[in-house]
């Protein structure tokens, strides 16, 4: 999952510029690649994925840097099983998430459905009135929840009378990144190691996308994720922009099948100030051990002395381990995660420029992104919703 580094710089037309890699980046550019269209797609940083990228321990395996889970949206598990050619399965152990009292409950239980829902209407509901009475000059944070709010109205609330099963890709989420850059590659797009620092339209006709390092593409359209640190300097002319990041901390551990005492897929801790969530590295192939992710709130924790007595203790809670069982620490990953203020907003932005909505949720932002106009036509400034979306 390595974007490739450019030493010389470069020059190139196409007909989309896709702007990261996020999974939802490696779709659009996959979907209009298959349409026939000339497609490339940049990315600023080493390795592809933004915050679903990969790191390689010490040993040369690869682990994902954070702890994911796709939750369950409708249509979404089929949309990525098509989309990365490989199997989602309901997760053999549902996630949970665990209370500073010790209280465990299910990751999607109905009295969290409903406070989800009463937080972000309240949430809401102050920051509408904040900024009707001007409180406030910060519109984002209306945005913000306004966007989280309709997003659960939507998806999530149905789910409340359900009993939905969560999934995840069968073979890992290493796999599955590796098979959706892949499947990109197959259907013929270029993907290339690019900081955009500045994207202007050239006259209503095509964008000019350059680099810092003297690189330039021109696209007839853009797609990039709300989430960019690109932001409007003017009519039809944006400018990146220092973004903000939440850093964290991984460690790896390695557990003995004999050891395991509940093989958790996802445990996420409420109010925690130590551990955020606990996820199971799943991997192809069959193992005499297991493989846990530990994300910890504070990126300097690895210097921490009772770090492994910390671990410990958190698998222990999660009854991943039995008192007193076994593991061992093999490899540490740093990760971070962009925050969720001052985004661009989704939908057309500009001429040819399109945005899709990102709110570090992966099912939330798929499930808008497949009633978006996600194909433009070959007429320039229309747009055509693919008509098995």
């Amino acid at each position: 999952m390595n974007a490739p580094r450019n030493t010389e710089a470069f020059e190139e037309r196409v007909d989309d510029g896709v702007v990261g890699s996020s999974p939802m980046m490696l779709l659009q550019a996959d979907l209009l690649a298959r349409a026939g269209r000339r497609v490339c797609l940049v990315e600023r940083e080493a390795r592809l994925g933004g915050s679903w990228q990969t790191a390689t321990l010490e040993s040369g395996e690869t682990v994902e840097i954070a702890c994911h889970l796709i939750e369950f949206f409708p249509g979404i598990y089929e949309l990525l099983e098509e989309a990365s050619d490989t199997p989602f399965v309901a997760l053999d152990a549902q996630p949970i998430r665990i209370h500073p009292t010790g209280l465990t409950v299910p990751y999607l239980s109905r009295m969290l459905m409903l406070a989800t829902g009463a937080r972000l209407f309240a949430g809401w509901a102050k920051a509408r009135l904040d900024w009707a009475l001007g409180r406030t000059n910060d519109r984002n944070r209306l945005i913000n929840f306004q966007t989280k709010l309709s997003s659960y109205l939507r998806y999530q609330g149905p789910a409340f009378f359900q009993r939905p099963i969560m999934k995840g890709p069968k073979h890992g989420f290493v796999d599955f990144m590796d098979r959706l850059e892949a499947r990109a590659r197959h259907a013929g797009v270029a993907i290339q190691g690019f900081d955009v620092s500045q994207m202007s339209r050239i006259d209503q006709g095509p964008w000019k996308l350059t680099s810092a390092a003297g690189s330039t593409l021109y696209a007839e359209h853009v797609h990039c994720t709300t989430s960019t640190n690109l932001r409007r300097a003017g009519d039809g002319h944006f400018q990146a922009v220092p973004q903000t990041f939440a850093q964290r901390f991984c460690v790896v551990a390695e557990v003995q099948n004999n050891d395991i005492h509940i093989s958790q897929s996802y445990v996420a801790f409420w109010k925690n100030p130590a551990v955020a969530r606990i996820s199971r590295i799943d991997m192809p192939g069959t193992y005499t051990f297991q493989r846990f992710l530990i994300e910890f709130h504070n990126p300097d924790s690895a210097a921490d002395s009772d770090l492994s007595d910390v671990i410990r203790k958190h698998l222990e809670n999660a009854k991943i381990i039995a008192a007193g069982g076994s593991f061992e620490i093999v490899g540490h990953v740093n990760c971070q995660f962009t925050t969720n203020v001052d985004q661009l907003p989704s939908g057309k932005i500009d001429n040819n420029l399109w945005g899709y909505y990102s709110m570090g949720n992966l099912a939330a932002g798929l499930a808008a992104w497949r009633k978006a106009p996600r194909l433009p036509a070959l007429l320039a400034g229309s747009c055509v919703e693919r008509k098995d979306g």
